[in-house]
Order: C-alpha cells, then structure tokens, then sequence
C-alpha cells in the first residue's frame, strides 16, 4: 500500500482509501440529515406551539386589553363611591327611625301618664 490517496495503483487500495474517507463521510453525512430532519420538526412543533400561545393572547376585539381593564376600574371605583354614599344614607336612615322610635315611645309614656292622671281608675 502507498502513503496517500494520490498515489493509488491498483483498485483494491482505491476500495481501501473509499472506505477510509468515504464510510466516515458518508456516516457524518446521514448524520447531519437526520439531525436536520429532527430539527425541523422541532422547529414545526415549537411554531404550533408558538402560534397556539400567540392565538390565546392576540386581542379578538377592537379595544386594546388595558384600556379594558382601565374602564372597569373606573367602574369599580364610582361603584364603591355610589356604595359609600348608599350607606351613609341608610346610616342617616337608620339614625332617623331610631329618633322617631324614641320619640313615639315618648310620646306613649306621655299619654299613658295623662290617662293615668285623668282617669285614675281606668286600667290600661
């Protein structure tokens, strides 16, 4: 056998420089291919998935999300200050009835000390 592949003389040295340059070749050849057929689908799995979270946060509607949610703060907060105002109402309501209950049950002692003083036989 010779030192190099320039140098080949018969085809047995020329299968033998072949299988030592080709097999390797074409070994890290076929690798690469089925690295690059993995990779792509890869890629394509890793796009569904992109275009599936892409799907689920892409606005549907022709108002942007912020200015959504500043619009139902906005609600929210005139809500609590409409309940604010609906409970102080309902305190002055409660605080009024309570005046009047105290002023009718005056007003019962009132006559019953009246009837008693009037008709100091009368039962009540």
């Amino acid at each position: 056998m010779t030192a190099g592949p320039d140098e080949v003389t018969s085809w047995m040295e020329l299968l033998v420089w072949l299988s030592i340059i080709g097999v390797p070749s074409i070994t890290t050849i076929i690798g690469l291919v089925i690295q690059s057929r993995r990779s792509a689908e890869k890629h394509s799995q890793l796009a569904d998935d992109v275009q599936m979270v892409r799907d689920q946060v892409v606005n549907s509607h022709t108002t942007n999300l912020r200015d959504d949610i500043d619009a139902i703060k906005a609600h929210l907060v005139e809500l609590d200050r409409q309940t604010v105002r609906i409970s102080n109402e309902v305190r002055a309501d409660r605080e009024q009835s309570s005046r009047i209950e105290s002023d009718l049950y005056d007003h019962v002692r009132r006559a019953q000390h009246l009837i008693t003083k009037l008709f100091p036989g009368e039962k009540l």
